[in-house]
C-alpha cells in the first residue's frame, strides 16, 4: 500500500512541474497545450527537467544528453501550422518559433562538441524562448489594459490632429488613473509567468504619462506629442509582447 501511495504521490508531483515552475506561475506551454497545441506539451515534457533540475544543479552531463530530445521534440513545434486568425499573432508565433529553432540548433552542436559551459549559457535563453512561443499562441483578455489602448490611442488619433487641448488635458488624466489599477494583482493569471518584466513596463507607462502631464501643465504640446507618441509605442509593444 505504501508503494502505491508513494508511486501516485511522485506521479503528481511530475504533473505539477509540467503545469507550474517553481513560484507557482501557470507555464505558457501547458496553457498552449490547453488550446491544442499538444506539440509544446511533448517539448515541456523534455524541457521541465533540465530547466527545472539539470540546470540550476549544474549536471553538465545531463543537458548535454537533453540535446537529442530538444531536437526531436522541436520537431513536433517546427510543423504546427496553427490558425490564429489575427496577422500579428500569426507573424509573432512564426517570429518567436523560428527563434527557438535556432537556439536548439545552436545547443545541439554545442552538445556534439562536448562544450558544457555553451549548453549551460544557452539553457536559460532556450528555455524562455520555448514559453515565449507558448505564449503567443494563447490569447489573453486583460481588460485593465483595453482602456489604456483606446485612451492612448485616442490622445494620437484624435485629440492631438484636431487641437483640442482640453480633451489632450482630459484624456491624459484618465490615462494616469487607468495606469493606477494597472498592478502587480491585475496581471491575469495566464500572464503570471512574465509579471516580472510586466510590472516593469507598467512603471515605465507611468513615468511617460506623467510627463505627459507636465506638459500640460506646462502647455508644451510639442513636447507632449513626443511623450504621447512614445507612450502609444509602448503600448503597442506590450499587446505584441503579450496580447
Amino acid at each position: 500500500m505504501r508503494i502505491q501511495f508513494l508511486l501516485i504521490l511522485a506521479a503528481l508531483l511530475v504533473a505539477g512541474a509540467v503545469t507550474a515552475d517553481e513560484e507557482g506561475h501557470v507555464c505558457p506551454a501547458h496553457l498552449a497545450a490547453e488550446q491544442g497545441h499538444n506539440a509544446f506539451a511533448e517539448m515541456h515534457h523534455v524541457i521541465a527537467p533540465a530547466w527545472h533540475d539539470a540546470w540550476p544543479n549544474k549536471n553538465y552531463d545531463a543537458l548535454i544528453e537533453f540535446a537529442p530530445k530538444f531536437e526531436a521534440t522541436y520537431q513536433g513545434v517546427a510543423e504546427m501550422k496553427p490558425d490564429l486568425k489575427i496577422e500579428a499573432r500569426q507573424e509573432r508565433f512564426e517570429k518567436r518559433r523560428t527563434l527557438l529553432g535556432d537556439l536548439v540548433t545552436q545547443y545541439a552542436e554545442a552538445a556534439k562538441k562536448g562544450d558544457k559551459e555553451k549548453v549551460y549559457a544557452l539553457m536559460p535563453d532556450l528555455h524562455e524562448a520555448f514559453e515565449q512561443a507558448a505564449a503567443s499562441l494563447v490569447p489573453i483578455e486583460y481588460p485593465e489594459f483595453e482602456g489604456v489602448d483606446i485612451t492612448s490611442a485616442m490622445i494620437l488619433d484624435e485629440h492631438i490632429p484636431a487641437e483640442n487641448y482640453e480633451g489632450v488635458v482630459g484624456s491624459t488624466e484618465t490615462l494616469l488613473t487607468q495606469l493606477e489599477v494597472l498592478t502587480a494583482e491585475s496581471v491575469p493569471s495566464d500572464l503570471s509567468y512574465f509579471k516580472e518584466d510586466i510590472v516593469k513596463r507598467f512603471e515605465k507607462m507611468r513615468e511617460r504619462a506623467a510627463k505627459m502631464k507636465e506638459c500640460c501643465d506646462n502647455n508644451d504640446m510639442d513636447l507632449y506629442k513626443e511623450h504621447a507618441m512614445a507612450f502609444r509605442a509602448a503600448v503597442t509593444s506590450f499587446q505584441a509582447d503579450y496580447l
